[in-house]
Protein backbone atom coordinates (compact mmCIF):
# COMPACT_ATOMS: atom_id res chain seq x y z
CA UNK A 1 0.00 0.00 0.00
CA UNK A 2 2.86 2.46 0.94
CA UNK A 3 4.39 1.79 -2.22
CA UNK A 4 1.51 2.26 -4.13
CA UNK A 5 0.68 5.59 -2.92
CA UNK A 6 3.98 6.09 -3.32
CA UNK A 7 3.77 5.93 -6.92
CA UNK A 8 0.08 7.99 -7.18
CA UNK A 9 1.90 10.49 -5.33
CA UNK A 10 5.09 10.71 -7.87
CA UNK A 11 2.32 10.86 -10.48
CA UNK A 12 0.64 13.47 -8.92
CA UNK A 13 4.08 15.92 -8.36
CA UNK A 14 4.90 15.20 -12.35
CA UNK A 15 1.73 16.19 -13.85
CA UNK A 16 1.09 18.83 -11.64
CA UNK A 17 5.32 20.19 -12.45
CA UNK A 18 4.76 19.66 -15.82
CA UNK A 19 1.62 21.56 -16.19
CA UNK A 20 3.06 24.61 -13.68
CA UNK A 21 5.94 24.60 -15.72
CA UNK A 22 3.86 25.72 -18.88
CA UNK A 23 1.96 27.91 -16.53
CA UNK A 24 4.99 29.64 -15.04
CA UNK A 25 7.95 28.71 -17.90
CA UNK A 26 10.17 32.06 -16.93
CA UNK A 27 10.43 30.16 -13.21
CA UNK A 28 10.58 26.69 -14.39
CA UNK A 29 12.08 26.33 -17.36
CA UNK A 30 13.87 29.43 -18.54
CA UNK A 31 14.57 30.41 -15.16
CA UNK A 32 14.64 34.38 -15.30
CA UNK A 33 12.62 35.41 -12.83
CA UNK A 34 14.49 38.38 -11.08
CA UNK A 35 13.81 37.05 -7.08
CA UNK A 36 15.34 40.25 -5.77
CA UNK A 37 12.46 42.61 -6.98
CA UNK A 38 10.36 41.99 -4.06
CA UNK A 39 10.60 41.29 -0.33
CA UNK A 40 9.00 37.87 -0.44
CA UNK A 41 10.73 36.60 -3.23
CA UNK A 42 14.15 37.88 -2.01
CA UNK A 43 13.95 36.65 1.55
CA UNK A 44 14.19 32.63 1.00
CA UNK A 45 16.36 33.39 -2.31
CA UNK A 46 18.76 34.99 -0.12
CA UNK A 47 18.00 32.82 3.04
CA UNK A 48 18.93 29.08 0.61
CA UNK A 49 22.31 31.69 -0.16
CA UNK A 50 23.12 32.30 2.93
CA UNK A 51 22.84 28.29 3.73
CA UNK A 52 24.80 27.28 1.07
CA UNK A 53 27.77 30.06 2.04
CA UNK A 54 28.09 28.49 6.15
CA UNK A 55 27.80 24.97 4.32
CA UNK A 56 30.75 25.52 1.58
CA UNK A 57 33.03 28.33 3.52
CA UNK A 58 32.02 28.37 6.84
CA UNK A 59 31.99 31.58 9.37
CA UNK A 60 31.04 34.57 7.96
CA UNK A 61 31.46 35.90 4.75
CA UNK A 62 32.39 39.43 3.41
CA UNK A 63 29.59 39.23 1.07
CA UNK A 64 27.00 38.13 3.84
CA UNK A 65 24.27 40.39 4.94
CA UNK A 66 23.98 39.18 8.23
CA UNK A 67 27.75 39.60 9.06
CA UNK A 68 28.35 40.29 12.80
CA UNK A 69 24.48 40.68 13.04
CA UNK A 70 21.79 37.92 15.02
CA UNK A 71 20.13 36.06 13.19
CA UNK A 72 17.20 34.67 15.43
CA UNK A 73 14.74 37.46 14.27
CA UNK A 74 15.09 35.86 11.15
CA UNK A 75 14.53 32.29 11.91
CA UNK A 76 11.61 32.66 14.31
CA UNK A 77 9.60 35.00 11.61
CA UNK A 78 10.24 34.01 8.07
CA UNK A 79 12.31 30.70 9.21
CA UNK A 80 16.45 30.91 8.12
CA UNK A 81 16.83 27.01 8.63
CA UNK A 82 13.71 25.53 7.27
CA UNK A 83 13.51 21.65 5.27
CA UNK A 84 12.78 23.34 2.12
CA UNK A 85 15.78 25.92 2.49
CA UNK A 86 18.39 23.00 3.50
CA UNK A 87 17.21 20.94 1.50
CA UNK A 88 17.86 23.32 -1.54
CA UNK A 89 20.66 23.85 -0.26
CA UNK A 90 21.96 20.54 0.08
CA UNK A 91 20.84 19.17 -3.22
CA UNK A 92 23.13 22.66 -4.83
CA UNK A 93 25.89 21.42 -3.02
CA UNK A 94 25.69 17.43 -3.90
CA UNK A 95 25.24 18.03 -7.43
CA UNK A 96 27.66 20.83 -7.97
CA UNK A 97 30.96 19.32 -5.78
CA UNK A 98 29.87 15.52 -6.11
CA UNK A 99 28.61 15.13 -9.88
CA UNK A 100 30.72 18.72 -10.43
CA UNK A 101 27.83 19.80 -12.85
CA UNK A 102 28.56 23.28 -12.05
CA UNK A 103 24.84 24.39 -12.33
CA UNK A 104 24.20 28.12 -11.77
CA UNK A 105 22.71 28.51 -8.33
CA UNK A 106 19.83 31.06 -9.75
CA UNK A 107 18.64 28.03 -12.16
CA UNK A 108 18.84 25.45 -9.47
CA UNK A 109 16.76 27.40 -6.95
CA UNK A 110 13.62 28.66 -9.59
CA UNK A 111 13.25 24.72 -10.11
CA UNK A 112 14.04 23.11 -7.23
CA UNK A 113 13.01 25.34 -4.37
CA UNK A 114 9.50 25.39 -5.94
CA UNK A 115 9.42 21.90 -7.16
CA UNK A 116 10.20 20.32 -3.19
CA UNK A 117 7.31 22.72 -2.34
CA UNK A 118 5.07 20.58 -5.08
CA UNK A 119 6.41 17.41 -3.78
CA UNK A 120 5.04 17.94 -0.05
CA UNK A 121 1.85 19.57 -1.00
CA UNK A 122 1.33 16.71 -3.33
CA UNK A 123 2.05 14.32 -0.36
CA UNK A 124 -0.78 15.95 1.80
CA UNK A 125 -3.23 16.70 -0.91
CA UNK A 126 -3.38 12.64 -1.79
CA UNK A 127 -3.65 11.54 1.48
CA UNK A 128 -6.23 13.81 2.47
CA UNK A 129 -8.55 13.54 -1.00
CA UNK A 130 -8.19 9.72 -0.74
CA UNK A 131 -9.03 9.89 2.92
CA UNK A 132 -12.23 12.07 2.06
CA UNK A 133 -13.14 10.30 -0.74
CA UNK A 134 -11.72 6.91 -0.91
CA UNK A 135 -11.15 6.72 -4.70
CA UNK A 136 -7.95 6.92 -5.93
CA UNK A 137 -8.58 8.97 -9.52
CA UNK A 138 -10.66 11.66 -8.04
CA UNK A 139 -7.68 11.41 -5.28
CA UNK A 140 -4.92 11.52 -7.91
CA UNK A 141 -7.37 14.37 -10.53
CA UNK A 142 -8.06 16.41 -7.17
CA UNK A 143 -4.13 16.92 -6.14
CA UNK A 144 -3.34 17.99 -9.37
CA UNK A 145 -5.93 20.56 -9.64
CA UNK A 146 -5.13 22.15 -6.00
CA UNK A 147 -1.63 22.22 -7.00
CA UNK A 148 -2.55 24.25 -10.10
CA UNK A 149 -5.50 26.58 -9.10
CA UNK A 150 -5.61 26.10 -5.27
CA UNK A 151 -2.27 26.71 -4.14
CA UNK A 152 -0.80 27.97 -7.63
CA UNK A 153 0.01 31.44 -5.83
CA UNK A 154 2.66 29.76 -3.58
CA UNK A 155 5.32 29.60 -6.85
CA UNK A 156 5.02 33.63 -7.47
CA UNK A 157 7.50 33.30 -3.92
CA UNK A 158 5.76 33.97 -0.96
CA UNK A 159 7.12 33.58 2.24
CA UNK A 160 5.18 31.54 3.46
CA UNK A 161 5.43 28.67 1.02
CA UNK A 162 7.91 25.96 2.86
CA UNK A 163 4.81 26.88 5.82
CA UNK A 164 1.69 26.32 4.14
CA UNK A 165 2.93 23.25 2.26
CA UNK A 166 2.27 21.52 5.09
CA UNK A 167 -0.96 22.10 5.60
CA UNK A 168 -3.09 19.79 3.87
CA UNK A 169 -0.85 17.15 5.51
CA UNK A 170 -1.80 18.42 8.77
CA UNK A 171 -5.30 18.89 8.36
CA UNK A 172 -5.13 15.01 6.87
CA UNK A 173 -3.39 14.02 10.76
CA UNK A 174 -6.41 15.69 12.42
CA UNK A 175 -9.03 13.28 10.96
CA UNK A 176 -7.04 10.58 11.04
CA UNK A 177 -6.79 11.22 14.98
CA UNK A 178 -10.60 12.65 14.96
CA UNK A 179 -12.07 9.78 13.17
CA UNK A 180 -9.44 6.78 13.66
CA UNK A 181 -7.09 7.61 16.59
CA UNK A 182 -4.16 5.88 16.68
CA UNK A 183 -0.74 6.77 17.97
CA UNK A 184 1.24 6.98 15.13
CA UNK A 185 -0.99 9.47 13.54
CA UNK A 186 -0.93 11.81 16.69
CA UNK A 187 2.79 11.45 16.89
CA UNK A 188 2.88 12.18 13.18
CA UNK A 189 0.75 15.13 13.43
CA UNK A 190 3.00 16.75 16.63
CA UNK A 191 6.08 15.80 14.42
CA UNK A 192 5.00 18.00 11.30
CA UNK A 193 3.66 20.59 13.63
CA UNK A 194 7.08 20.67 15.62
CA UNK A 195 9.14 21.11 12.46
CA UNK A 196 6.69 24.13 11.16
CA UNK A 197 7.33 26.23 14.47
CA UNK A 198 11.31 25.33 13.89
CA UNK A 199 10.99 26.38 10.45
CA UNK A 200 9.14 29.81 11.37
CA UNK A 201 7.01 29.81 14.80
CA UNK A 202 5.71 33.57 14.08
CA UNK A 203 4.32 32.25 10.66
CA UNK A 204 3.49 29.02 11.92
CA UNK A 205 1.08 31.00 14.46
CA UNK A 206 -0.05 33.41 13.07
CA UNK A 207 -0.90 31.28 9.85
CA UNK A 208 -2.08 28.25 11.34
CA UNK A 209 -4.33 29.38 14.24
CA UNK A 210 -7.29 30.36 12.73
CA UNK A 211 -7.40 27.68 9.98
CA UNK A 212 -6.82 25.33 12.30
CA UNK A 213 -9.38 25.86 14.75
CA UNK A 214 -11.82 26.55 12.06
CA UNK A 215 -11.40 22.95 10.75
CA UNK A 216 -11.45 21.45 14.67
CA UNK A 217 -14.58 23.54 15.29
CA UNK A 218 -16.36 22.53 11.88
CA UNK A 219 -15.33 18.76 13.02
CA UNK A 220 -17.26 19.10 16.23
CA UNK A 221 -20.20 20.68 14.67
CA UNK A 222 -20.31 17.94 12.33
CA UNK A 223 -20.63 15.19 14.39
Amino acid sequence: MLYKNLFYIFICVTFSTFILSLIFPNLFIYSNIHFMNSHDAATHYNNVLFIISDIANGGIQFWNRYDLTNTFFLQISYGLYTFQNITTSLLFIFINEIFNYEISFHKFYSFFFFFIAIVIRSFGFFLLLKLISNNLLLSIIGTIIANIFFTYHLNLGLVTINLLSYLPLMLYLLLQIFYNFKLKYFTLLIFVFAICVVNSPLMTLGYFYMTIHAFLISLFLFN
